[in-house]
Formats: structure tokens, C-alpha cells, sequence
């Protein structure tokens, strides 16, 4: 297992520890990928908390070694990344088809994720994104997003977003079936009639669900 803290640059090294399990990255920053860099095939366990110290630094390029460094470790059952309020938004792409257990905790209302592979044996996810900005946008890729992760036996999503203006969201449908989860939490705003949908629509589509939590926001 490596720990890293409040390193401003992990040394390129960590990515030829091809015996590595375990990697948790706090306030760091990912070197660039070599050519020489051929995954790390026995990693299970990926941590990374982008702290709002490391905002000047963090760009596509970042984000792209990260999706690198997660499509390259195909042993991955557990990833967590947190981002810190004041991050400037951008795009991560994941692909992880083992993951079982996944928090993506966004308390930057500008993140986006993209998942570019179905996760068939997902466990438990936490997800905290900008679910009224996804909505926003038509909601095709939150819907994608919940499509890659329908396997899912506990589910908690909850909204990062803090929009005033709710005119030009839609309500969406949700042309997924969750079968498998039975644990469901989540936030509503009850001045946004779309979330509210959306969240209606979502229970709709899980007919095996035995524990829901809701937190209304105020």
C-alpha cells in the first residue's frame, strides 16, 4: 500500500510498482503518463481527494492521467475520489468494469463524470454531482450514468448543484430498471419541481427497493 499526502508532484515511479494494491493520494498531483506505463494490474484499492490547494494545477490533463491511471488497473474493485469545493470544473472519464464499490463525492457544483464502460458487478455507489446541471443540460448523460451503474444493490446520489434559476430545466425519464438495489438515498429540492420528478421517476424504476432515505433541502 502507498500513502501520499500534500505532495505537489507524485513521482512518475509509482506507476512501475506494478505489484501495488492499495494507492491513496491525498492533495497531490499525478504525474504525466510515460510510454512505458502498462498499467498497474494488481491494484484494488484507488483513493484521491483533489484539495482546493491544488486548484492553480488541475486541469484536462489531470483528469485525463486519472481516467489513464483507472482504465489501467483492470484488478480495481474499490475507487473513491473526492473534490473539494472551489476546483474548477472539469471531466472525468471512468472506466472500470470490476468496480464493486465507487464513491465519487464532488462538492464542486462544475465537476462532470462520464463512465465509458458498464459497470455489471457494482456493489455500492455514492455519487455527489451536479444532478440539476446534468438535468439541465436534457439529462441524457446523468441517465447514461445511472444506466452504467443499474446493477447497483445501494445507491446514495446527491445533488452538488445550487442553481437559483429552474426555468429551463425538463423533467426526465429514466429508461432504467434497477433490480438489484434495495438501499436508496438522496437530497431533494422542493422548489424544483424536475429534480422532484426526476427522483419520483427513479423510485418508479427500482421495484425492489426496501430502505429510502430523502433529506429535503431548504
Amino acid at each position: 500500500m502507498a500513502v501520499l499526502r500534500k505532495s505537489a508532484l507524485v513521482h512518475s515511479s509509482i506507476f512501475f510498482r506494478v505489484k501495488l494494491v492499495r494507492l491513496w493520494l491525498k492533495g497531490c498531483l499525478l504525474p504525466n503518463l510515460t510510454p512505458e506505463f502498462d498499467g498497474l494490474p494488481e491494484l484494488s484499492d484507488l483513493y484521491v481527494h483533489y484539495s482546493s490547494t491544488l486548484k492553480p494545477h488541475l486541469n484536462s490533463g489531470q483528469l485525463d492521467t486519472l481516467g489513464a491511471l483507472i482504465s489501467g488497473s483492470p484488478s480495481l474493485r474499490k475507487l473513491d475520489v473526492t473534490i473539494d469545493p472551489d476546483v474548477p470544473g472539469l471531466m472525468l472519464k471512468i472506466s472500470a468494469p470490476r468496480l464493486r464499490h465507487m464513491v465519487i463525492e464532488s462538492w464542486s457544483a462544475d465537476w462532470m463524470v462520464e463512465f465509458q464502460s458498464q459497470l455489471p458487478f457494482i456493489s455500492s455507489a455514492k455519487l455527489r454531482l451536479p444532478v440539476s446541471r446534468y438535468i439541465q443540460e436534457g439529462g441524457s448523460k446523468l441517465v447514461h450514468i445511472l444506466q452504467s451503474i443499474s446493477r447497483v444493490q445501494r445507491l446514495e446520489l446527491h445533488d452538488a448543484s445550487q442553481l437559483d434559476n429552474f426555468q429551463d430545466m425538463m423533467p426526465i425519464k429514466i429508461p432504467v430498471t434497477f433490480e438489484k438495489l434495495q438501499y436508496f438515498s438522496t437530497n431533494v429540492d422542493l422548489g424544483c419541481a424536475p429534480h422532484i420528478a426526476f427522483v419520483v421517476h427513479l423510485l418508479r424504476s427500482c421495484p425492489n427497493i426496501r430502505d429510502i432515505e430523502i433529506k429535503v433541502d431548504t
